[in-house]
């Protein structure tokens, strides 16, 4: 999605055996792979698809294959409880209407739909980029809908930031409660912005406003 998409997959592989990492697919890995198929039918515009037919040209063999390793969503249990992971709920009736994810903002209503979280305590999700409402270097926060027994829990993005800062989460058990916490992590903010410049790449603006054609 940035200016350095085999870089990072290069550092998640080399790191991934010693620090036990799980990954799994989003919207961007699929299109990396997969292009502007009809999965999801009019969330990528014509500017992602230039970008991700780039990056899906230049993708190294052992990194295609790293992607394609990687499942939709992961289940674990925790503490007692039963998390999912996933990018974002899954549309049950994905198959029928062709949109893989539900549709953003539409709510409490749209959980009922989701293909997430049968017979789980929390379903932990991103994608929705809770950062793009925030000002400055504030790295969002993490929002909760509970749906019968369910807790779908929603990060903030830790890649698409506008400031100085980026997060991680913590996932906690106590008193037999999901307890999050984001912690805020600083990272090297002016490289980026040149990267995206030098680049020129169509998806600068999910990063704060910067142009890369300035």
């Amino acid at each position: 999605f940035g200016p350095q998409c085999n870089e990072c997959l290069d550092l998640l592989r080399q790191k991934s055996d010693k620090f036990n990492f799980r990954c799994i697919l989003g919207n961007h890995e699929l299109y990396s792979i997969m292009g502007n198929k009809s999965f999801l039918v009019g969330y990528q515009s014509e500017f992602q698809e230039e970008t991700t037919s780039k990056i899906r040209k230049d993708l190294s063999p052992e990194n295609r294959k790293f992607i394609e390793s990687m499942p939709l969503t992961r289940k674990a249990v925790i503490g007692g409880k039963k998390i999912e992971f996933t990018h974002f709920p899954i549309n049950k009736d994905f198959y029928s209407d062709r949109n893989m994810y539900l549709e953003h903002g539409e709510g409490r209503e749209a959980f009922g739909k989701s293909a997430n979280g049968k017979d789980q305590d929390a379903v932990i999700y991103g994608h929705e980029h809770r950062t793009e409402s925030t000002m400055g270097d504030d790295i969002g926060t993490i929002g909760t809908t509970t749906i019968g027994e369910t807790e779908f829990i929603n990060l903030p993005s830790s890649g698409c930031v506008h400031g100085k800062n980026t997060s991680l989460v913590t996932i906690a058990i106590q008193d037999d409660k999901i307890v999050t916490e984001a912690h805020t992590v600083s990272y090297e903010r002016e490289k980026l912005e040149e990267a995206l410049k030098t680049t020129k790449n169509p998806n600068a603006h999910f990063f704060g406003g910067i142009r890369g054609d300035e």
